[in-house]
């Protein structure tokens, strides 16, 4: 009979078996952390052929410098634009006289002339002498061209303008009562008028007399408070004599309280004056900035 193969072959014994189950559980352990998976998380080196060339590298920061101008202009696009040239064309004859007339004003209380000695002598008498009822009354007026009360007035306004989103008109407020009060106390360092040193009413004030703060901020605080009044009304259909109404009793309070700064004895006539023609030059050429304000 023909030998079979079967015979011959060399059969797999338990042990082999078991040796080589050994080997293969001792090596998988090593295969698992040499996967790619399990190095740690981070950028992979970029290759030398995908480095970004000089020519890319360029465009990418011109792209990076017109996105910025691109988010400035958007910021700016928001803030308020003024026709500087129309508005001082509109009001440069009213300017200049006002300014002319504080010139004079200022000129002649610098080099003491006698007609300023008689000027505040005739209008300071006239004034104080209806000292008496009124006293608690113009006391009263007179406080009210103090800071807090005028930083009040300037506050509910800008709360206004901020609920109804009125962006242009509160920075145009705020900007213009910022400098009139910057400017009123630089005039006043330039100056250097001592204040009267007769009788009064209320403290005397510790800065220089010349010219009077009082008078130039609410003037110019009140008077702003009046066109912001004005133009609202203007624009939802009112007349222009009847939406001017309330500008006009805010500007005939604020000569008050310039005044009753000589009443009660803490400022020359003068002074007064000169703030009074300050703050007409600062809102004619206010107004019409306001006036002509859209520049789109």
């Amino acid at each position: 009979m023909p030998e079979t193969k079967n015979s011959e072959e060399p059969l797999v014994t338990a042990e082999a078996f078991e040796e080589a189950s050994t080997h293969t559980t001792a090596a998988a352990p090593t295969a698992m952390h040499a996967h790619p998976r399990s190095r740690p998380a981070g950028r992979r080196p970029r290759p030398a052929s995908q480095a970004p060339t000089p020519a890319q590298q360029q465009a990418a920061s011109l792209a990076r410098s017109a996105s910025r101008r691109a988010r400035i202009k958007r910021a700016t696009s928001r803030l308020p634009r003024y026709d500087v040239r129309m508005a001082w064309y509109k009001s440069r004859w009213p300017v200049i006289l006002f300014l002319l007339q504080f010139a004079l004003v200022a000129l002649a209380v610098a080099d003491n002339l006698p007609v300023v000695d008689i000027f505040n002598t005739a209008i300071t008498g006239a004034v104080q002498g209806l000292r008496g009822n009124l006293d608690p009354l113009i006391v009263a007026l007179t406080t009210l061209g103090d800071v807090p009360y005028m930083a009040a007035i300037c506050l509910v306004v800008g709360l206004i303008l901020l609920i109804f989103r009125r962006w242009s008109s509160l920075v145009f407020f705020i900007v213009n009562v910022l400098l009139a009060v910057g400017f009123a106390h630089a005039l006043k360092f330039i100056f250097a008028i001592p204040r009267p040193s007769a009788e009064t009413l209320v403290a005397l004030p510790s800065s220089y007399s010349f010219p009077s703060a009082h008078s130039l901020t609410s003037m110019v605080v009140l008077g702003l408070v009046g066109l912001l009044i004005f133009r609202a009304l203007y624009r939802k259909g009112a007349q222009a004599d009847h939406a001017a109404i309330p500008g006009i009793l805010l500007v005939i309070l604020a000569l008050f309280i310039g005044v009753s700064r000589i009443y009660v004895g803490v400022h020359w006539p003068s002074d007064v004056l000169a703030g009074w023609l300050l703050a007409g030059a600062w809102l004619s050429f206010a107004s019409a900035l306001y006036v002509y304000e859209p520049k789109k």
